[in-house]
């Protein structure tokens, strides 16, 4: 079938679609676009044609998206972010300047699905490569890098700069059916040494000791090292071990009623979100407008956490 839209538009009924994800309305994309609701509208029909399924429906006054729409918009927003970076390439015939944003844990995921897309519309000619690192790496801090996670426990060369934008309690915890576990009971960091355990999110945990000293808790029997504390939980849950992950990850989780925290003597050091780039990359004033922006919706991003958190 052929596109509603006219041949000179840029955009296709797919991209329509995407736009409509974000913005919620057929007159706000429409607003956005300098056009008609209608032909937003006519798009999304043409697609929903396209594919024999239903993407949006009526509730009251509200269009919102079926299930299939849900699931159709995940399945194609990364695949639509690098098409469409590469068709602007070649339309435009410029070069993008690429900035290369690698983050790990699941905080540090949920800022980067609700931010990148506000990224790629706000500086339309950067490209941005991202993906999941489980430590923080030379590599991420390359000329035109940012790691955003934890990597206080890292080789950091000097020219590298660090900006913190979240922090967290970092928790023990174990299933409740765990029977090395002895219910009831504070442990010393000491009395856990030889329990199977899984280092989470590549994270040396550190513990203070009575006269605040800090020690690095080194377990002795390390099952798995795991870059996500998602997945040290349902590995550890499944195979009773213990695990160390940030309370966030801790207590909202679809597995929180099968785990419990393991209390100790001693206090932990807490778990940290950092942002990390090197100063070359900070002196390009395109990159430096990405650090900035990224730098303040992160502090929004995690004070909202936060609060969830303290809630």
């Amino acid at each position: 079938m052929l596109s509603v839209l006219a041949p000179t538009s840029d955009l296709t009924d797919r991209e329509f679609f995407l736009l409509f994800c974000h913005f919620g309305t057929l007159s706000k994309v429409a607003k956005f676009l300098d056009t008609h609701p209608s032909k937003i509208s006519r798009a999304i029909k043409c697609l929903e044609h396209k594919l024999d399924t239903q993407l949006i429906k009526r509730d009251g006054k509200k269009l919102i998206l079926t299930r299939e729409g849900i699931l159709y918009r995940d399945s194609i927003t990364k695949a639509f972010h690098e098409i469409l970076s590469q068709e602007y390439i070649l339309r435009k015939k410029v070069f993008k300047k690429t900035i290369k944003i690698f983050f790990h844990n699941m905080p540090g995921l949920l800022f980067m699905d609700n931010v990148l897309n506000d990224c790629i519309r706000k500086f339309p000619r950067i490209l941005f490569n991202y993906e999941i690192a489980p430590y923080l790496s030379p590599d991420h801090l390359e000329d035109d890098c940012l790691f955003i996670g934890n990597g206080r426990n890292s080789f950091i060369s000097e020219d590298t700069i660090r900006k913190n934008i979240f922090s967290d309690p970092l928790l023990i915890g174990s299933s409740i059916t765990n029977p090395e576990i002895e219910k009831g009971r504070i442990y010393d960091i000491a009395d856990l040494y030889d329990k199977k355990i899984i280092n989470s999110s590549s994270y040396i945990i550190q513990y203070f000791n009575e006269a605040g000293l800090p020690h690095d808790a080194k377990f002795r029997n390390i099952a798995l090292s795991v870059g996500q504390s998602v997945d040290s939980i349902k590995f550890g849950v499944k195979n009773n071990c213990l695990f160390m992950t940030c309370r966030y990850n801790f207590e909202h989780t679809e597995l929180a009623d099968q785990i419990m925290q393991v209390p100790v003597k001693e206090k932990i050091d807490p778990y940290y979100i950092d942002m990390f780039y090197n100063k070359n990359t900070r002196n390009n004033p395109e990159s430096k407008m990405v650090i900035d922006y990224l730098y303040r919706e992160a502090k929004v991003f995690f004070s909202n956490l936060q609060k969830t958190l303290n809630s």
